[in-house]
């Protein structure tokens, strides 16, 4: 096989291989979009863990990260972002506005 066949080979494999691991991501809602409704809490989400709650309390630094990661569930139906906001709610990191009702 010629240099040149063996690179465009590579380079089909490689794209089919990201195509599909990008993908799978966004099906298991790894990947969170704002834009995209699909990706908003849903109750398969909650039972493959991915918005369950933890099972230890958050640090301050995995409630920040939690929070941006699910940015897109609702905080009275998501268990996992309901614990990171409490927790920097008590770390003082988060005032609550209380006038907005959750």
């Amino acid at each position: 096989m010629s240099p040149e066949a063996t690179t465009w080979l590579i380079a089909v494999a490689l794209a089919c291989f990201l195509v599909v691991t990008v993908g799978g991501l966004r099906w298991q809602g790894v990947l969170h979009s704002r834009a995209d409704s699909a990706h908003r809490f849903t109750p398969a989400r909650l039972t493959t863990g991915v918005c369950a709650a933890p099972l230890r309390r958050f640090t301050v630094d995995q409630a920040h990260r939690a929070m941006q990661l699910h940015i897109d569930c609702i905080i009275t139906e998501c268990p996992r972002k309901q614990h990171a906001y409490n927790v920097l709610v008590e770390e003082g990191h988060v005032r609550p506005d209380a006038g907005r009702t959750r």
